[in-house]
């Protein structure tokens, strides 16, 4: 089955203009379908003439110009604007969903990341990178900052505060006053913290145990009496104020050597959070402060709260 001359005539002319449109408008979409939809346009015609009633192959070989004509004017007026709509659409949704690929990369990264390991993370043509980038800072999800030191300035993306998850403040209890043994525990819990890492850290409370004096009587009736003052605890003796456990050390040290290599400094509440993941038990913030005071870390300040610590200088050993 072929076209007729009229046919033909008609098709050839109709291609030529839509080539020449695309061309001319520089429409990338339309370059990119105009291929397909000739094709569909011959085939669309071909099945108009074999739908006819009264169609009969031993006798017609040859399509119309009727039905070529009507073939081009549907792929113009109906398939070449929906598959305008279908790509603009996808296009759109591709944007949208790279945006939030790089917040979901920054936050697992736990709220910051460098320039270079989200690029390697996303494997994303640069250019489209950058205008998500530019999207998200806009729209103030992330800020870029600079981080000036040896060689080229190097840059950091961080999740605004906005967009930081947080929970509700947990309650706490003010005091508890404990009969037996003549002592009041007084309770002061540490304010919520949230780090800057995309979690919220409740830090356990700090329990001060204030005794009071006992009056003891010796000698009975009329025997002297005199006042016992309780001998101080030993620092370190609570569970607040412990070294780590062999246990405790070895994951901290492993959990801080893996944060490491991917970021220059550590993050307090970021280590806890690891390191008791990983211990499946609870672990004491203090004794995360202290294992890393033991290992040479030096605190460099605080982030929304969170304490920032430097590694040990070169030469130093860890843990």
């Amino acid at each position: 089955m072929s076209l007729t001359a009229e046919g033909w005539e008609h098709f050839s002319g109709w291609q030529r203009a839509i080539e020449e449109r695309a061309m001319r408008e520089e429409d990338r979409i339309l370059q990119a379908v105009a291929g397909r939809l000739m094709t569909f346009a011959l085939k669309l015609a071909m099945v108009f003439t074999v739908g006819r009633s009264d169609f009969d192959p031993s006798t017609t070989r040859a399509v119309s110009l009727e039905h070529v004509q009507e073939a081009t004017r549907q792929v113009e007026t109906y398939f070449l604007p929906t598959a305008r709509v279908v790509i603009e659409e996808v296009a759109r949704s591709e944007r949208e969903n790279l945006q939030n690929q790089i917040i979901g990369t920054i936050r697992r990264a736990g709220g910051k990341i460098a320039r270079r390991d989200l690029l390697r993370k996303l494997h994303v043509k640069l250019e489209d990178v950058d205008k998500a980038i530019c999207a998200l800072e806009a729209s103030e999800e992330i800020e870029t900052l600079q981080v000036e030191g040896k060689g080229p300035i190097k840059y950091v993306y961080r999740l605004t505060v906005s967009n930081v998850p947080s929970v509700s403040n947990v309650p706490s209890v003010s005091s508890v006053t404990q009969i037996q043994g003549n002592s009041t525990r007084s309770v002061k819990s540490d304010r919520d913290k949230s780090s800057a890492f995309g979690e919220t850290v409740v830090t356990v409370g700090t329990v001060e145990t204030v005794e009071t004096e006992k009056t003891v009587t010796t000698g009975g009736d009329g025997g002297a009496e005199r006042t016992a003052t309780p001998s101080p605890k030993p620092k370190g003796e609570g569970d607040e104020g412990r070294a780590p456990t062999s246990e405790e050390a070895e994951v901290l040290a492993d959990v801080a050597g893996r944060i490491l290599q991917n970021w220059p400094g550590i993050a307090e509440a970021r280590l806890w959070e690891l390191a008791r993941e990983k211990l499946g038990s609870p672990l004491p913030l203090a004794v995360v402060k202290a294992w890393l005071k033991e290992s040479g870390y030096t605190e460099a300040g605080r982030l929304n709260g969170s304490p920032l610590w430097n590694p040990p200088a070169a030469g130093e050993v860890v843990g």
